[in-house]
């Protein structure tokens, strides 16, 4: 999958153009809420109320996730970019 910057947004209703793909992970926002699809597969289709509860979660932990992601190898850190996929699939 090509990585490229897309500067779509989400609009109030509508089509979600934009994914993210962070770590392992593809990330893409639909109208029911987020959607989370390891490379193997395996997906996590979390409803909008789950996304809130989860970005409340690593929010409060945000400083605690910074001072553990300093303790770590550089060489083992992910990499996050956005890219934009046409076809929709989950």
């Amino acid at each position: 999958m090509d990585a490229k910057n897309t500067t779509e947004q989400r609009t109030l209703k509508g089509v979600y153009p934009m994914d993210a793909i962070i770590g392992r992970f593809k990330v893409r926002i639909e109208e029911t809420g987020l959607i989370l699809k390891h490379e193997v597969g395996v997906s996590f289709d979390l409803t909008i109320e789950e996304t809130l509860g989860l970005f409340n979660f690593i929010n409060t932990y945000h400083g605690t996730l910074n001072s553990l992601k300093d303790d770590q190898d550089p060489e083992t850190q992910k990499l996050t970019r956005f890219v934009k996929n046409d076809d929709h699939k989950r």
